[in-house]
């Protein structure tokens, strides 16, 4: 054999749950379903959650933690903000695999070693170069290719909830793929590509 291909016969949304190689659900996943609906019958409702995908600009928007609803993992379609719907400032697909707790604080350097920023009209100042983890180091990784930026004026109508931010793809001479974000001025590692 040198080819084989796969032509799906149908699609079906992600739920956060493994169908068995043959389709429908085995006698294991009904146990499943059952032990984790006495946990919840324990510990309550909130304690066992499944991951939902949802509509958002960032990796942290795009899926979160929803409670698991009846014996076979519920239908939490409906719950969440449409995934489809416009997200203006989103991050183009692939998203970040890995979400750091708490954003890394970072230095992102032009080539002369000044800042780079992001003014008001979602432009850079000037095309970033270097990326500095530590404010003792000296030397920063090189930066090899970057995409972006994509400016995030959220809730604007709403002053004690406003937040803008700007966010760059960036490709390291080492190797690392990091999704970062710049907001009052300071740049953080928001995520990282695996």
């Amino acid at each position: 054999m040198t080819r084989l291909v796969l032509v799906p016969d149908e699609v079906m949304p992600a739920r956060g749950r493994q169908q068995g190689f043959w389709g429908g659900e085995s006698e294991a996943d009904e146990r499943a379903g059952r032990a984790l609906a006495r946990v919840q019958g324990m510990l309550g409702v909130a304690a066992v959650t499944i991951p939902e995908q949802r509509g958002g600009r960032g990796p942290a928007d795009v899926v979160v933690r929803v409670p698991f609803v009846g014996t076979d993992g519920g239908d939490n379609e409906g719950h969440g903000a449409r995934v489809s719907a416009p997200w203006p400032g989103r991050v183009p697909s692939p998203m970040p695999t890995l979400l750091p707790a708490e954003l890394l604080p970072i230095h992102v350097l032009d080539v002369r070693g000044a800042p780079v920023w992001v003014s008001g009209r979602g432009t850079l100042s000037a095309e970033p170069s270097t990326v500095r983890f530590d404010d003792a180091a000296r030397d920063g990784v090189s930066i090899v290719g970057w995409a972006g930026p994509w400016p995030c004026d959220e809730r604007w109508w709403d002053q004690s909830t406003h937040r803008r931010r700007a966010r760059l793809q960036l490709m390291l001479a080492d190797g690392r793929a990091l999704l970062v974000q710049i907001e009052r001025g300071n740049w953080s590692v928001e995520a990282v590509y695996d």
